[in-house]
């Protein structure tokens, strides 16, 4: 009898485990783990902390699942961009404006950089300014792109006018190959192919330093991302700035990190970065700000629209007040104060 009532007991608490285990499988009551915020980006040595985030666990730190896409250039994130393959990407202001204005609603949420040497034009030997290549060829990634506005610029600085040259689609990494089979006479590059150009003789005729702001690489995600999604936002930027602070304090390790991730030489990466200005919170803090200050993005954007709309790359000016989107960089720094 006792033997009976021992079974019985077992029987019904085994029913009893297995009703809780299947109500434990039921799908309706299994968290679904959040969707990654997906980030495009390319090899530019500015965007390489964004690596460095991840591998040191930051974007975990933070409580935010991030999918880096690295891309062979920047147009190649702007498209996955237009396709809706990414919810944000790791690019020029510039860029960001054009797309802006051509129907997808975007926000700058945050400064990476500013380019000072580490844009460049690169030329043949013989060339001893951007003047003696009237009638040449000149290599630049994208009409209406950043890179056409630097191109475009810098020859104006020089007084060449840009129906006296030749222009030539080239991606910034396939300018050396282009100079080489004398596709192109100079182009518009970065490192590492301006370092592989220079050891193989050619020159720096221009670099963005040579106009203060022009090239200002930022993060920027889709309006809807934004709103929905502004806490994990602000999060990806609290770590891409801790990913600077542990750069700064452990270089070797960060370097080697950041290299491998772009596929670049440590030397290499560490050449690129010194020819960029990188942005701390406080230079987002005057970036986000309205004011005359050269790297001030409302300064910085207007100079660009005029640009764009004299040739023709814009039909309206944007609504910059929406694409500028300073909340998340005054929240951090409201945090960080005592």
């Amino acid at each position: 009898m006792k033997k009976r009532i021992l079974w019985s007991g077992l029987f019904l608490l085994g029913i009893l485990l297995l009703w809780r285990f299947l109500l434990g499988s039921d799908p309706s009551t299994t968290p679904v783990p959040p969707a990654p915020l997906r980030i495009a980006l390319d090899s530019w040595p500015g965007y390489a902390h964004a690596f460095l985030a991840e591998q040191k666990g930051l974007f975990a730190k933070q409580g935010v699942v991030v999918q880096l896409k690295l891309e062979k250039g920047p147009s190649d994130s702007l498209v996955d961009y237009k396709n809706g393959d990414v919810d944000g990407v790791m690019g020029v202001f510039s860029d960001a404006i054009i797309l802006h204005a051509e129907g997808y609603p975007s926000r700058v949420v945050y400064v990476t950089d500013y380019s000072q040497a580490g844009d460049v034009i690169i030329g043949r030997p013989e060339y001893a300014t951007l003047a003696d290549l009237k009638g040449h060829t000149v290599g630049f990634d994208g009409v209406g792109s950043f890179s056409h506005l630097f191109v475009t610029k810098a020859l104006e600085s020089q007084g060449v006018d840009e129906t006296t040259v030749q222009f030539e689609r080239v991606r910034a990494m396939d300018v050396l190959q282009a100079l080489e089979t004398g596709r192109i006479d100079a182009g518009h590059t970065w490192q590492p192919v301006s370092s592989q150009a220079l050891a193989k003789g050619y020159k720096i005729l221009a670099q963005a330093g040579d106009f203060p702001g022009i090239i200002t690489d930022t993060l920027f995600v889709d309006a809807k991302t934004a709103t929905q999604r502004s806490a994990e936002v602000q999060a990806v930027i609290r770590a891409l700035l801790e990913a600077k602070h542990y750069l700064a304090d452990h270089p070797e390790e960060s370097l080697a990190r950041m290299a491998k991730a772009t596929d670049m030489s440590v030397d290499e990466m560490a050449c690129g970065l010194r020819e960029i200005r990188q942005a701390s919170l406080p230079d987002n803090r005057t970036a986000f700000t309205r004011s005359e200050d050269p790297y001030s993005l409302a300064r910085i954007s207007t100079f660009i629209v005029h640009f764009l709309l004299q040739r023709g790359e814009l039909q309206r000016f944007p609504n910059l007040a929406a694409l500028i989107d300073g909340r998340f960089i005054q929240a951090i720094q409201r945090e960080q104060q005592p």
